[in-house]
């Protein structure tokens, strides 16, 4: 699932345990006239996927939706796997690209 918003908040990655760290970032989303706040989680390796967003980026989010029961208490969690800066222009080359020689261009080596 993706969803489209603008970044309100960008949290701290937090190490629940030695072998999970989670991260929580929030996105505004526009649905009709109201205004809708969606809190995502980074887990682990996917925290890195925050570098460079900063609040107020529009993004798109591909997310997972999961619900679980525990103690006959259910849960929702949407966790974050894709996360893509809106409207930002892609880097330019620290080098120009060479350019290939055509084959008329080459000289055979005998």
């Amino acid at each position: 699932m993706e969803v489209k918003g603008k970044v309100v908040h960008i949290g701290t990655p937090e190490a629940v345990s030695d072998k999970l760290t989670k991260m929580i970032f929030v996105i505004e989303m526009q649905n009709g006239q109201y205004k809708d706040n969606l809190a995502l989680e980074l887990m682990n390796q996917k925290v890195a996927l925050a570098d460079g967003v900063r609040i107020g980026d529009d993004v798109q989010v591909s997310i997972n939706v999961q619900s679980r029961e525990w103690n006959g208490k259910w849960f929702t969690s949407a966790s974050a796997w894709k996360v893509e800066v809106l409207g930002k222009t892609p880097a330019t080359p620290a080098r120009p690209a060479q350019q290939v020689a055509s084959d008329d261009d080459r000289e055979l080596p005998f």
